[in-house]
């Protein structure tokens, strides 16, 4: 990455900012800006400086920071939680089928493009006795 520019991680999503000239209390300065709004955050020189960060707005009416989302509906649970979001469909589809495995079947997953369900499956995973816990059905037991 050039020098002029950083990458900072904000309530869980990347940013990369970049130097400018900015009018700032009354003064023109260098500043690191980020987001959309290229807001001024931090003096350039100063950056070891602890500084809170404005809220970016969301990306979508669900509030989400990504375009794909999975969602956990237990069985006695009135509204979903995320478990999980990235913005390339193709990771979304892996990582929901590797969930799917591992989440027990009293349990939904919803995988959602947006406000778009894109699939929505109950959990495949499979009771163990002996190691008391759900396990993926096609696991390997090894026990000892």
């Amino acid at each position: 990455m050039p020098r002029d520019y950083r990458l900072i991680n904000y309530l869980g999503q990347w940013q990369v900012c970049s130097k400018a000239r900015r009018r700032v209390d009354g003064e023109v300065r260098g500043v690191w800006i980020y987001g959309e709004e290229r807001l001024p955050f931090c003096d350039v020189g100063r950056e070891g400086d602890v500084v809170v960060l404005p809220r970016l707005g969301s990306r979508n009416f669900f509030g989400d920071h990504f375009n794909h989302a999975i969602d956990e509906l237990g069985p006695r649970d009135t509204k979903a939680t995320k478990i999980g979001g990235m913005n390339h469909a193709g990771a979304a589809q892996a990582a929901f089928d590797y969930l799917l495995l591992l989440t027990p079947p009293d349990r939904q997953l919803t995988l959602r493009s947006s406000g778009h369900v894109m699939r929505r499956e109950m959990g495949k995973a499979v009771y163990d006795d002996v190691i008391d816990r759900w396990v993926a059905p096609n696991q390997e037991k090894r026990y000892g």
